[in-house]
């Protein structure tokens, strides 16, 4: 087994100071994630602590999000991926204190690649940035 199949084969329950999804990091994002029609969603308002500009969430915080979405839209595929390029647009600036929408979803491309598109988005449906996604199966449920 290599250490990607390893490290896919831990239960997520393992791994709850990931700083994105782990409930139990004190600075991280925390981030919820449920399937809502083959799609990834999430929502998450950043606060201070990750901002880069004064009153703007750093744009590495805006990735994170967008990666992890990715990750879990591939998780519901029944896939575990590792991200090997991930081209995001940043249109608008996350804003500290502004509610936001994460969507991602995914789709098995052959037996090793998974594609995947994302956004983060404010509740009015205003874009901030989205992402387009390459990914590599490391396993399969």
């Amino acid at each position: 087994m290599t250490i990607w199949q390893e490290m896919a084969a831990q239960d997520m329950k393992e791994a709850p100071l990931c700083f994105a999804c782990g409930q139990n990091n004190p600075i991280g994002l925390r981030l919820k994630f449920r399937e809502e029609g083959g799609k990834a969603v999430a929502e998450f308002t950043p606060d201070e602590k990750y901002q880069g500009w004064p009153n703007v969430a750093h744009a590495g915080i805006t990735c994170t999000m967008l990666d992890e979405a990715i990750g879990y839209a591939a998780y519901y595929l029944g896939v575990y991926i590792v991200t090997t390029k991930l081209n995001i647009r940043f249109i608008k600036p996350t804003m500290i204190g502004q509610k936001l929408l994460i969507c991602a979803e995914a789709k098995q491309v052959d037996d090793r690649k998974v594609s995947g598109y994302g956004t983060v988005k404010l509740e009015d449906g205003t874009l901030i940035a989205d992402v387009k996604a390459e990914m590599r199966i490391i396993m399969s449920d």
